[in-house]
This record gives structure tokens, sequence and C-alpha cells, in this order.
């Protein structure tokens, strides 16, 4: 199963994140600071990285990312942020915050698998069109079809009551 390092200075989220995702089969390791992060990151190579953007300082995460990218680290990232909310700011990735994807704290188990799961699988991030243009990935919480539970459309169907392993089996067979 996959590696994925969570780097956040909050022992609740780190240890919440990490039950999560190990009762789902995922190989966790941690970090509690940037320095311990790095290390791990370069010496386990893993293969999706959780990153708080404050720790030790403010932004910790924003410069641990651009480490990461200076080093041609290419593994993605998804930061968790508690920042935007407090400051009412959005962030977006870029060439300043090189990151796959911001996540609000507190994130639910639900979403923070949904968006490992699909995420690690399919190898694109919601909002995100497949190499061969076949894919769009979206991310919403009703399709018309509310009363049906998770729902996806691709290609003009409607796929109704998914747990993310169903979403991954139907994209990788439409791939």
């Amino acid at each position: 199963m996959a590696k994925i390092a969570i780097i956040d200075d909050d022992p609740d989220i780190v240890d919440a994140s990490s039950l999560v995702l190990t009762s789902k089969g995922y190989d966790v390791i941690t970090a509690s600071n940037p320095d311990d992060g790095y290390k791990i990151v370069m010496d386990q190579n893993p293969d999706l990285i959780i990153l708080d953007v404050m720790m030790n300082e403010p932004d910790d995460g924003f410069f641990l990312a651009q480490k990461f990218r200076k080093m041609n680290v290419d593994t993605p990232i998804i930061m968790y942020t508690s920042v935007s909310k407090s400051l009412g700011m959005e962030f977006g990735a870029s060439e300043m915050v090189p990151v796959d994807e911001f996540v609000e704290k507190p994130i639910s188990p639900e979403t923070l698998v949904d968006k490992v799961t699909i995420e690690r699988e399919l190898g694109i991030k919601f909002g995100e069109t497949t190499k061969d243009n076949r894919i769009t990935l979206e991310f919403t919480n009703c399709v018309g079809m509310c009363d049906q539970g998770p729902a996806m459309i691709v290609n003009d169907r409607v796929y109704t009551k998914l747990d993310p392993e169903n979403a991954v089996n139907i994209l990788n067979e439409i791939k």
C-alpha cells in the first residue's frame, strides 16, 4: 500500500489522520517539525505528503514545500491549513506555494480518505483533467440525486452510492 508522510506539529491532527489512513491500509510516517519532515521525505520517499502550513513559524509549510520542489521531490503534496479561515484568505497552488491541493482543517475522516485515495490512485487531483483529456475530476456534494449518496458524472453517465474505492475502479476502467 502507499506510504504517506504527515508533517504537522499538532499531535491531535497527526494522531487522527494517522489512525484514519492506517485503518484504510496506508503506511503512515510522521514528523512534528519541518526538519524532521524533510528527513523522512528524503529518507523514505513517500507516495504522498500531507503538510501543515503553520508549525514553528507561520510559513514553515510553504518553505518546506518549496524546498521539496527545489530538491526535485515531485511527490504530491496536500497542504493542511486553518490559515485561510482565520485570516480570511484563499490560497491556491502556485510557484510560490508548490502544492497540489489545500485542505481546510478540520478535515473529516471521509474527506481525507476520499482525497488521498483518488489523488493517489488516479494521479490527478480535484479540478484536474487526465493527460489524455478523458476525465476531469470535479468535487460536488450533489448532482441532482442527493438522496443517492456520493455521486459522480463521467462521460455523461451518473454513478451513485459511491465510496472512493468504487470511484477509482470506475475511473480506471474508463482510463
